[in-house]
C-alpha cells in the first residue's frame, strides 16, 4: 500500500504517467464467469486470488468475525482442514458485550437498538483463506498483456475471485502501482437475501 501511494503522490505531483489498463467482469453463455486484464503497459506481476464462503446463507468473506452469543473464543463456525485442535486449550472467559452505540453502524442509524442496549458476543473464526491462483494469458491479443481467470460456482459456499496487477512506477525503482480488480462472484445468483424494506432488513450482529 506505501508504494502504491507513494507512486500515485510521484506521478500526480509531477504529472507522470499512470497505469493504463482495462479490467472486465463477464458471463459466457453456459454461465461462467470470469475476470479479463488487458493492457499495453508492463506488468511486474499479475496474480488471482479465490476464496469461497463456509456456507450459502451469506456472502461472508471474513477470516474471523463477532458473533452474537456465548461461545468458545476463537471456535471455529465450521470444520476446516488445518485448524484442527488448534484452540482446544484456549482459556475460555466466557463472552463479551458490547454496546451497539460503539459500533460504526449505530452513528449512520440510531434506529438498530436503543443506546443502553448490550449484546453478548465472541470471536468466532470462519476461516475464509483466499488461494492464489495463476491467471491464463490470451495469444495473439491486440494487447500486449491480456490475461483472464474463470471459475465454477463453489458447492460449499459462494466463490469468489479477484485480480491483483502490479505495475513498475514512472519515477524510480524504488516500489510500484498495485491495483486490484473488482470482486467476480462465481454464482450467476448470489443474492442469498430476499428483497427487504423498512425495519424488515434489521438483522443482528453476524
Amino acid at each position: 500500500m506505501y508504494f502504491t501511494m507513494r507512486q500515485f503522490y510521484l506521478s500526480s505531483m509531477l504529472d507522470l504517467p499512470m497505469p493504463d489498463y482495462c479490467t472486465t467482469r463477464y458471463t459466457r453463455n453456459d454461465g461462467r464467469r470470469g475476470l479479463r486484464i488487458q493492457t499495453n503497459d508492463v506488468l511486474r506481476g499479475l496474480d488471482a486470488f479465490i476464496v469461497d464462503s463456509r456456507d450459502k446463507k451469506r456472502r461472508d468473506y471474513r477470516f474471523i468475525q463477532v458473533r452474537e452469543g456465548s461461545f468458545k473464543p476463537f471456535e471455529l463456525e465450521q470444520d476446516f482442514p488445518g485448524f484442527e485442535g488448534v484452540f482446544d486449550n484456549y482459556d475460555y472467559e466466557g463472552g463479551k458485550q458490547i454496546t451497539l452505540k460503539n459500533t460504526s453502524h449505530y452513528q449512520f442509524d440510531r434506529d438498530i437498538a436503543d443506546q443502553e442496549e448490550f449484546l453478548e458476543y465472541s470471536l468466532t473464526i470462519k476461516a475464509n483463506v483466499w488461494q492464489h491462483y495463476t491467471p491464463h494469458q490470451i495469444e495473439n491479443s491486440d494487447y500486449e498483456y491480456d490475461y483472464f481467470i474463470e471459475m465454477d460456482p463453489g458447492e460449499l459456499g459462494y466463490r469468489a475471485f479477484l485480480l491483483n496487477a502490479q505495475f513498475q512506477g514512472s519515477f524510480d525503482a524504488y516500489g510500484w502501482w498495485e491495483t486490484t480488480s473488482e470482486v467476480q462472484f462465481a454464482d450467476i445468483d448470489h443474492d442469498p437475501f430476499e428483497d427487504c424494506e423498512g425495519i424488515n432488513c434489521y438483522g443482528t450482529l453476524v
